[in-house]
Parts: C-alpha cells; sequence; structure tokens
C-alpha cells in the first residue's frame, strides 16, 4: 500500500524495521497524577504521529508541532492553577475585552511564581521553537533529531504540574551530597564496575529525584585515557560513564551505589598511587596543550553527556513522583 510503506531514511538511524523504530523513537507520555488529563489525552496523539512517521520521515516534525502546542496548553492551565491572570489588563476598543497576554509573558510570570523549578531557558526553549514552526519561511524539517527535544518536554509537562514545594528537598539533598563527594571531582578516582577498573575523573551527580521513599541519583564520570590527544584533535571522544544508581553510601573516599540498570554494586575510589598519579598529571596536560578550539569542543562534548544523561534520568523517573 501507497502509505505504508516504510521511509528509507530512517536506516541513517540503523532503523530497518518497524519494531526497532518503536523502541527507539517513539517517545511515550509518562506523566504522573498531577498532570491534568487533557496534556496526557493530546500527548497521546503526537504518539500515534511518531508511530506514523515511520512511514513518512517529515511526519516526526508534525509530532514535534504537536508537543510544542500541547506546551502552549499546559503553560496556561498552570497559570489558571495558580490564579495567573492569562490576560493583560489593557482593553481591546473595539470589543471592550481585555488582550490576551502574550505566550511569553505567560511563560515569564510562571517561572517568576515558582523560581525553584528554573524552567525558564527550557519554556523560553519551547516558545522560540515553536515561533520557528508555526511561522516557516521554506519546507524544512528536523525527523527523528526532534527526538531528545520531545523526551524533555515530557520531562517539563512532569516539572510544570508537581507542586514547587517538591523541588526544594530535593535540591537540598542533591547540594549536601555534591558537598560530600567533592574528593571525587580532584584528581584521578579507580571506579570498580562490572568485575573491571577503570581511571576516571570529574566525578559528578547531575540530579536526585525521590522514588517511592528511596533517592535514585544520576552518577557521571569521565574517563582517563591515553590518546586523549588525538580523540581531541579528532572530535571523537570515549564515552563517559553515566549510572542511575540507588544505595549510594559516602565515605571519606569511598562511594558505593548499586546500578539500577544492572543491579550491580558500583565502587569509586579517590587514589594516591604514584601510576594513577602520573597518568592523570599527564592527561590534564595534554587537554591543556591541544588547540583553544579542539578543547572548546572537548568541554562541550563532556557537558551534552552529562546533560543528556540528567534528561534520560529525568524522563524515565520524574513521573514516578509526585
Amino acid at each position: 500500500m501507497e502509505y505504508h510503506q516504510p521511509d528509507g531514511t530512517w536506516s541513517v538511524f540503523s532503523i530497518n524495521d518497524y519494531k526497532t523504530y518503536l523502541t527507539h523513537f517513539l517517545v511515550k507520555g509518562q506523566f504522573h497524577p498531577c498532570v491534568p488529563k487533557d496534556v496526557s489525552d493530546s500527548f497521546l496523539s503526537a504518539e500515534h504521529i511518531m508511530a506514523h512517521a515511520y512511514y513518512h520521515y517529515p511526519l516526526y516534525d508534525e509530532a514535534a508541532s504537536k508537543v510544542l502546542r500541547i506546551i502552549e496548553m499546559a503553560v496556561k492551565m498552570r497559570c489558571n492553577q495558580l490564579n495567573i491572570s492569562l490576560v493583560t489588563k489593557y482593553l481591546n476598543k473595539k470589543t471592550g475585552l481585555p488582550y490576551d497576554k502574550a505566550l511569553k509573558n505567560l511563560m515569564d510570570d510562571l517561572t517568576a511564581a515558582e523560581p525553584i523549578k528554573a524552567l525558564d531557558w527550557q519554556l523560553d526553549h519551547s516558545r522560540k521553537l515553536r515561533n520557528n514552526y508555526m511561522h516557516p519561511d521554506s519546507h524544512k524539517f528536523s525527523g527523528g533529531l526532534s527526538r531528545n527535544f520531545i523526551r524533555r518536554s515530557v520531562t517539563l509537562l512532569n516539572k510544570l504540574f508537581l507542586p514547587e514545594t517538591f523541588f526544594t528537598p530535593n535540591s537540598t539533598h542533591l547540594n549536601s551530597v555534591v558537598s560530600q563527594i567533592a574528593a571525587f571531582t580532584k584528581g584521578p578516582t579507580v571506579l570498580l564496575f562490572n568485575s573491571n577498573k577503570y581511571l576516571v575523573y570529574n566525578v559528578a551527580l547531575g540530579d536526585c529525584l525521590q522514588v517511592d521513599g528511596a533517592w535514585l541519583y544520576c552518577l557521571y564520570a569521565q574517563p582517563i585515557v591515553l590518546n586523549i590527544v588525538e580523540e581531541i584533535n579528532n572530535h571523537s571522544y570515549a564515552p563517559a560513564f553515566l549510572f542511575t544508581v540507588k544505595d549510594l553510601v559516602l565515605e571519606q573516599e569511598k562511594i558505593t551505589a548499586t546500578d539500577i540498570g544492572s543491579g550491580t554494586t558500583i565502587e569509586l575510589h579517590t587514589t594516591n598511587h604514584p601510576h594513577n598519579t602520573l597518568l592523570y598529571d599527564n592527561f590534564i596536560n595534554n587537554i591543556q596543550s591541544t588547540a583553544a578550539n579542539d578543547l572548546r569542543w572537548y568541554d562541550y562534548n563532556c557537558q551534552e553527556e552529562l546533560a543528556k544523561q540528567i534528561g534520560e534520568f529525568q524522563y524515565s523517573w520524574l513521573w514516578k513522583c509526585q
């Protein structure tokens, strides 16, 4: 049938069958009970559009467009919940009715009312993206590249409808834990995982959430590699170590936790072994000796890796909080 032939464009992403496509590119609307039914029902339409994009690649953009409209609706619904007026104090001379507030003004009012959520950058990004979609100057599309935006939007919608009081203990707890692991952010650290030993640095906790009474953490560490100059020059980097963990135990020179995915224990030890210290010093010196532009790309990649991990962590777990 003409409209049920797979779009070959997906092969660029190594997608060659429908089941694999759904696994990797259908973003499920995972929402906690505080998210209004109108939002979750509307997102279901976006899911169906994504499902059909397997047969027509540009259709994935229509799913992103639908999600942007859902965000606009959700902003207005949340404003109503917080008694933020949707109209200005100025009256239309012809109708005698107040003007509707611009979406930007509603978003500004919302972030001012709930500053702890720190939603301003994501709401602003969504608004600008919405303007691009609604006022096109040519036929262009992002297709599957919109997947991460859609996943972040699910997280945004979940954050939007959680009470602000939910985020205060999370922030307090995260800051406390981060201060306790400060020693692991400086110098070399030994990572033990799956019976293997790795030398890492820049250990970080990106976020934490309390689910069913237990704290879950987004744990990140960058590998120390011997060929770092080659990696930076070629803009091809060894992947960071990214974990979602529970049962975090902090000691002066040791961190232990359980990896959620495998159930395996993870250990991190600070180290002053001369060989490890030498490898670390050479690694840092090699990084600092690279060209400034290449170094910026390396730093950007490290930041993106952590941001991606935080996004995946929030998408996977925030909807289970309430």
